[in-house]
């Protein structure tokens, strides 16, 4: 995977989660310094599992910070979505268990294969998956 791709998916991770652009930025360039410095040598596939547990690390930071999705409209054009079109997420986030809400993220959104995300947690494939079924289920239930 290229850098391009890894930042993309640095950013689009950071951003569904805490809903806020700006430590989007700061913690998507955060993550990747820390992912280049140990990624040299590794292959594409452990590659994207170190990429995870780094991005998931920094947010297990903000989440102890205790770091509130905040309800603010984007300031720049990365994105593609606008911030109506984000209400139902936003929702979600913001009533939703932050496990469930990272591996929906990181499954549905960055498209992340249930192994890589569990090697890179280092939680069972089966617990994956009730994350995913819970987080769907919440989902759904959301009305924006």
């Amino acid at each position: 995977m290229p850098i391009e791709a890894h930042y993309e998916a640095a950013l689009n991770y950071f951003y569904f989660l805490l809903l806020d652009e700006d430590v989007a930025l700061h913690s998507a360039l955060r993550a990747l310094r820390a992912f280049q410095k140990n990624s040299k040598t590794l292959k594409e596939a452990e590659a994207d599992q170190a990429l995870i547990k780094e991005m998931s690390a920094l947010f297990q930071k903000y989440l102890k910070k205790n770091h509130r999705a905040k309800s603010n409209p984007a300031k720049s054009e990365w994105k593609v979505l606008n911030s109506d079109s984000l209400a139902a997420w936003k929702e979600y986030v913001r009533r939703s268990e932050s496990e469930s809400s990272e591996v929906l993220v990181l499954r549905y959104i960055l498209n992340y294969s249930v192994g890589d995300i569990s090697k890179a947690l280092g939680i069972p494939e089966g617990t994956i998956y009730f994350r995913l079924g819970r987080g769907l289920e919440a989902f759904a239930g959301v009305k924006a």
